[in-house]
Protein backbone atom coordinates (compact mmCIF):
# COMPACT_ATOMS: atom_id res chain seq x y z
CA UNK A 1 0.00 0.00 0.00
CA UNK A 2 2.99 2.54 1.27
CA UNK A 3 4.41 2.25 -2.73
CA UNK A 4 0.93 3.05 -4.68
CA UNK A 5 0.52 6.46 -1.82
CA UNK A 6 3.80 7.36 -3.03
CA UNK A 7 3.28 6.90 -6.80
CA UNK A 8 0.33 9.00 -6.26
CA UNK A 9 2.75 11.67 -3.96
CA UNK A 10 4.73 11.51 -7.52
CA UNK A 11 2.04 11.81 -9.69
CA UNK A 12 0.96 15.49 -7.57
CA UNK A 13 4.76 16.44 -7.57
CA UNK A 14 4.87 15.74 -11.43
CA UNK A 15 1.92 17.84 -11.93
CA UNK A 16 2.60 20.37 -9.44
CA UNK A 17 5.86 21.34 -11.51
CA UNK A 18 3.75 21.44 -14.62
CA UNK A 19 4.99 18.03 -15.64
CA UNK A 20 1.76 14.97 -17.43
CA UNK A 21 2.40 11.89 -15.79
CA UNK A 22 1.21 8.75 -17.66
CA UNK A 23 0.42 5.17 -15.34
CA UNK A 24 0.45 2.50 -18.32
CA UNK A 25 -2.21 -0.24 -18.04
CA UNK A 26 -0.79 -2.70 -17.18
CA UNK A 27 2.03 -3.29 -14.92
CA UNK A 28 5.65 -3.35 -16.94
CA UNK A 29 8.69 -5.43 -15.58
CA UNK A 30 10.80 -2.24 -14.77
CA UNK A 31 8.90 0.91 -15.07
CA UNK A 32 5.89 3.09 -13.20
CA UNK A 33 5.41 6.11 -15.22
CA UNK A 34 6.08 7.92 -18.27
CA UNK A 35 6.96 11.77 -17.57
CA UNK A 36 6.05 14.11 -20.18
CA UNK A 37 7.11 17.56 -19.73
CA UNK A 38 6.21 20.65 -21.55
CA UNK A 39 7.65 20.16 -24.72
CA UNK A 40 6.76 17.03 -25.15
CA UNK A 41 9.85 15.18 -23.63
CA UNK A 42 8.99 11.61 -22.48
CA UNK A 43 11.24 10.14 -19.41
CA UNK A 44 10.35 6.36 -17.91
CA UNK A 45 10.81 6.34 -14.54
CA UNK A 46 10.90 4.01 -11.68
CA UNK A 47 9.12 5.46 -8.57
CA UNK A 48 10.67 3.42 -4.86
CA UNK A 49 10.69 4.62 -1.40
CA UNK A 50 13.21 3.51 1.57
CA UNK A 51 11.31 3.89 4.98
CA UNK A 52 14.03 3.23 7.71
CA UNK A 53 17.33 3.36 7.25
CA UNK A 54 19.60 0.31 6.44
CA UNK A 55 21.32 -2.19 8.87
CA UNK A 56 24.69 -3.57 8.18
CA UNK A 57 25.97 -6.64 9.89
CA UNK A 58 22.78 -6.14 12.52
CA UNK A 59 23.63 -2.59 13.20
CA UNK A 60 21.67 0.96 12.26
CA UNK A 61 23.30 2.32 9.40
CA UNK A 62 23.56 6.03 8.53
CA UNK A 63 22.06 5.54 5.31
CA UNK A 64 18.83 4.53 3.32
CA UNK A 65 19.21 2.32 0.64
CA UNK A 66 16.90 1.23 -2.36
CA UNK A 67 16.93 -1.90 -4.69
CA UNK A 68 18.01 -0.07 -8.14
CA UNK A 69 16.85 -3.15 -10.12
CA UNK A 70 14.18 -4.95 -11.89
CA UNK A 71 12.50 -8.14 -12.65
CA UNK A 72 12.95 -9.70 -9.53
CA UNK A 73 16.36 -8.61 -8.69
CA UNK A 74 17.49 -10.04 -12.50
CA UNK A 75 18.27 -6.40 -13.86
CA UNK A 76 19.84 -3.49 -13.21
CA UNK A 77 17.68 -0.33 -14.04
CA UNK A 78 20.96 1.07 -15.67
CA UNK A 79 20.58 -1.87 -17.93
CA UNK A 80 16.78 -1.43 -18.45
CA UNK A 81 14.66 0.98 -20.06
CA UNK A 82 14.47 3.15 -17.46
CA UNK A 83 15.61 6.67 -17.58
CA UNK A 84 14.77 7.76 -13.97
CA UNK A 85 14.67 6.46 -10.75
CA UNK A 86 12.66 8.55 -8.28
CA UNK A 87 13.16 7.60 -4.68
CA UNK A 88 10.92 9.44 -2.00
CA UNK A 89 12.41 9.20 1.46
CA UNK A 90 9.16 10.30 3.90
CA UNK A 91 11.38 10.67 6.89
CA UNK A 92 12.68 13.58 5.10
CA UNK A 93 10.03 14.12 2.85
CA UNK A 94 12.29 14.49 0.36
CA UNK A 95 12.60 13.34 -3.53
CA UNK A 96 16.04 11.89 -5.16
CA UNK A 97 15.57 12.09 -8.79
CA UNK A 98 18.52 9.76 -10.33
CA UNK A 99 19.09 9.56 -14.08
CA UNK A 100 19.82 5.55 -14.17
CA UNK A 101 22.89 5.88 -16.88
CA UNK A 102 24.76 7.29 -13.10
CA UNK A 103 23.76 4.38 -11.26
CA UNK A 104 26.49 1.74 -10.99
CA UNK A 105 25.58 -1.05 -8.60
CA UNK A 106 22.32 -2.75 -7.76
CA UNK A 107 21.22 -0.42 -5.19
CA UNK A 108 21.39 3.33 -4.19
CA UNK A 109 22.55 4.93 -0.75
CA UNK A 110 21.17 7.75 0.36
CA UNK A 111 22.37 10.44 3.31
CA UNK A 112 19.39 12.84 3.82
CA UNK A 113 19.79 13.17 7.10
CA UNK A 114 23.50 14.56 6.79
CA UNK A 115 23.58 18.35 5.52
CA UNK A 116 27.28 17.89 4.50
CA UNK A 117 26.86 14.75 2.54
CA UNK A 118 28.97 14.13 -0.40
CA UNK A 119 27.45 10.88 -1.42
CA UNK A 120 27.42 10.09 -5.05
CA UNK A 121 23.18 10.68 -5.39
CA UNK A 122 22.88 13.81 -2.98
CA UNK A 123 22.85 16.28 -6.16
CA UNK A 124 20.00 14.25 -7.37
CA UNK A 125 18.14 15.60 -4.10
CA UNK A 126 14.47 17.43 -5.39
CA UNK A 127 16.37 17.83 -9.29
CA UNK A 128 13.02 17.72 -11.14
CA UNK A 129 15.11 19.42 -13.88
CA UNK A 130 16.14 15.44 -15.32
CA UNK A 131 12.59 15.82 -16.49
CA UNK A 132 13.08 18.82 -18.73
CA UNK A 133 11.25 21.51 -18.82
CA UNK A 134 9.15 22.02 -16.23
CA UNK A 135 6.88 25.22 -14.70
CA UNK A 136 5.98 25.71 -11.05
CA UNK A 137 1.85 25.51 -10.89
CA UNK A 138 1.61 25.85 -7.17
CA UNK A 139 3.98 27.82 -4.35
CA UNK A 140 5.03 26.39 -1.44
CA UNK A 141 1.75 27.32 0.08
CA UNK A 142 -0.23 25.55 -2.24
CA UNK A 143 1.11 21.75 -1.35
CA UNK A 144 4.45 20.29 -0.38
CA UNK A 145 6.01 20.17 -3.69
CA UNK A 146 9.54 20.77 -2.70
Amino acid sequence: IRGAAYERLFVFECMARGLYPHEPTLEPPCHDMIVMDVEGNMTVTQVKSTTVPSRWRGRKSRKYAVKAVCNNGRTKLSDSIVDVLAIYVPAKAVWYLIPTRFITGRSVALRPHLAKSKGSYEKYKGEWSVFGVTSDLLTYEDGPAR
